[in-house]
């Protein structure tokens, strides 16, 4: 791949401040940035299940089963 990548700023991971309902029929990639350093990126492939929304509320509101999903739960309301 040649061309930048354009990201696109959703907010922090708490629910009461970002609403991702609009991107629930988006797929593609994601990334996590704390303390001004990317610490994640990720893929959100379930147009089906929900996109982005699925995948980045899931990350909000219950802690996964995995080192990342419990790091970026733990840090919600500082991880964007």
């Amino acid at each position: 791949m040649t061309e930048p990548l354009s990201w696109i700023p959703l907010g922090l991971l708490t629910e009461t401040s970002t609403d991702f309902s609009n991107y629930s029929k988006d797929i593609g990639v994601y990334r996590a940035i704390l303390n001004d350093e990317v610490v994640y990126i990720g893929k959100a492939t379930e147009l089906k299940n929900g996109g982005f929304r699925k995948r980045l509320r899931d990350y909000a509101t219950k802690p996964q089963r995995n080192l990342t999903g419990e790091l970026m739960y733990s840090n919600r309301s500082t991880t964007n």
